[in-house]
């Protein structure tokens, strides 16, 4: 009875030490996960890591304490091509702060749920201030585009204020990688016509032989990427021309006149008639003076103007 008894112990005592080495085990090995910032409202805390395997769910949090992702939805990014390498550097996500007051810096990380989509060496961010009192107003996230791969991913920011209030947040958006052209953008067709009916003497010898063009920015690998900048030769018959091109609200498009004036090949832009304030409000669209006087920049809202829009060119260079 005694042998049994004290093989009983003996079984007792391993079965208790392996109960304690597996609780020691899961212990060290639970999921990686960045720093997440509570939120008393509405308790986002997502989990997130940089293990392509380790996540079992993810989810968009939009806005966390005192940070907000400022589009609210679909963001896809374009793979570069590589033909474009040599002047593709990024795209990204914006986020702003809200309610932050006297935030000069902050501790920031930001992490891919998938490595193989967005790899952490093809992410950067950057700070946004208010310029004059270098108070934070948000940021970007940038993407390395030569550097990514087709899929999907989800990239969260974590921040913590280090000096003034103590802002702090963790926001989640959902980034999808598509091939170059599958970037959809809201645009429609706008028409503007240029009058260079008053250019004459030498200065209409050299500008007949120029050019009207327009251009905006376009997300790179976008739908309209490829129109968004072109060139028209001077109709020197009618000295009027109507361009067509696609509008994305809210973005700028800078219509210009200009020439070859040497054969080193600089080019001389014709001075354009400029709206007499800052800002000119017009129905349906904004003119905004040019400093330099080199181009018309209007910008559009939601919907096509049907009225006529001209764009005037003057009989000096800008």
């Amino acid at each position: 009875m005694k042998k049994i008894y004290s093989l009983s112990l003996l079984l007792l005592s391993l079965l208790a030490f392996t109960s304690c080495g597996e609780k020691e085990s899961s212990a060290s090995s639970g999921i990686p996960s960045s720093p997440v910032a509570s939120d008393s409202e509405n308790n986002n805390s997502p989990v997130v890591s940089t293990s392509d395997s380790s996540i079992t769910e993810l989810s968009e949090v939009l806005e966390n304490g005192n940070l907000a992702w400022d589009k609210k939805g679909e963001t896809k990014v374009a793979k570069g091509r590589e033909e474009d390498f040599s002047f593709v550097a990024v795209d990204g996500i914006s986020f702003s702060l809200k309610n932050a007051f006297g935030v000069t810096d902050a501790k920031v990380t930001v992490t891919s749920s998938k490595e193989s989509v967005i790899p952490s060496g093809a992410i950067t961010y950057n700070l946004k201030t208010s310029g004059t009192s270098n108070v934070l107003l948000g940021g970007n996230v940038q993407f390395d585009l030569k550097a990514v791969s087709l899929g999907t991913t989800y990239i969260t920011l974590n921040f913590v204020s280090t000096t003034g209030s103590s802002a702090k947040g963790t926001i989640v958006k959902k980034v999808e990688v598509v091939s170059f052209g599958e970037v959809s953008t809201i645009h429609y067709s706008q028409t503007v016509k240029f009058d260079y009916s008053s250019v004459s003497g030498s200065l209409w010898t050299s500008f007949s032989k120029g050019k009207v063009q327009y251009s905006f920015d376009a997300p790179y690998g976008s739908d309209i990427y490829e129109e968004a900048t072109k060139q028209y030769a001077v109709d020197t018959e009618n000295r009027t021309m109507s361009v067509t091109f696609s509008a994305i609200p809210e973005v700028p498009v800078y219509l210009s006149a200009s020439y070859t004036k040497d054969e080193e090949g600089h080019i001389q832009h014709l001075a354009i008639e400029q709206p007499g304030g800052s800002t000119l409000k017009k129905t349906g669209y904004t003119i905004t003076k040019d400093t330099y006087n080199q181009a018309a920049i209007l910008t559009f809202g939601s919907a096509t103007v049907t009225s006529a829009i001209t764009v005037k060119i003057l009989n000096k260079t800008a």
